[in-house]
C-alpha cells in the first residue's frame, strides 16, 4: 500500500489527478468482486496519507514560486480539459488501440488467444486485475 502511494504521488507530480483517480477505478471494483473493501477501506487511507506527504514538499515549492499555478493546473489542466469542447479527444476511443497492436509486432500477435484465455479464467482473481487494469483505462 505504501508503494501504491508513492506511485500515485510521482504519477499526481507528472500527470495530475488522473494519476489517482486511474488505480481508483481499477481498484475499487476489483476490491468489491474479491470481497476485500474492508482491506481497501483500512489501507486505502495510508496509500492517499503516502501520496500527500510525498507530493506535498513539491506542491508547496511551486507554490513559492507561481502562486497563480494551482488555479491554472486545477482550473485549466483538469476542469476545462475534460469537461470542454475541447477535451483533447480529436480520435474515437478506439483509436490508439490498432496502433497499440501495431506497436507490439510480434507479441501482439499472442494477444487474440491471450485475451480469450484470460477471459474463461477471469474468475481467477489475478486474471481479473489485470483485466480490469487493461479495460478500465479504456473506458475512462
Amino acid at each position: 500500500w505504501a508503494a501504491v502511494g508513492v506511485a500515485c504521488a510521482m504519477g499526481f507530480m507528472t500527470k495530475g489527478f488522473l494519476a489517482w483517480a486511474l488505480p481508483v477505478i481499477i481498484a475499487l471494483p476489483y476490491m468489491l468482486c474479491q470481497r476485500r473493501l474492508a482491506e481497501l477501506l483500512r489501507f486505502g487511507p495510508l496509500a492517499v496519507l503516502i501520496a500527500v506527504t510525498v507530493c506535498l514538499p513539491w506542491a508547496l515549492a511551486i507554490h513559492q514560486q507561481e502562486p497563480d499555478y494551482w488555479r491554472y493546473f486545477f482550473w485549466h489542466e483538469h476542469i476545462r480539459r475534460f469537461a470542454g469542447d475541447n477535451a483533447q479527444h480529436a480520435q474515437p476511443w478506439w483509436f490508439y488501440i490498432p496502433l497499440l497492436v501495431a506497436a507490439c509486432v510480434p507479441w501482439a500477435l499472442l494477444l487474440p488467444v491471450t485475451l480469450k484465455q484470460a477471459w474463461q479464467e477471469k474468475s481467477h482473481p489475478d486474471i481479473a486485475f489485470l483485466l480490469l487494469w487493461l479495460l478500465l483505462p479504456l473506458w475512462f
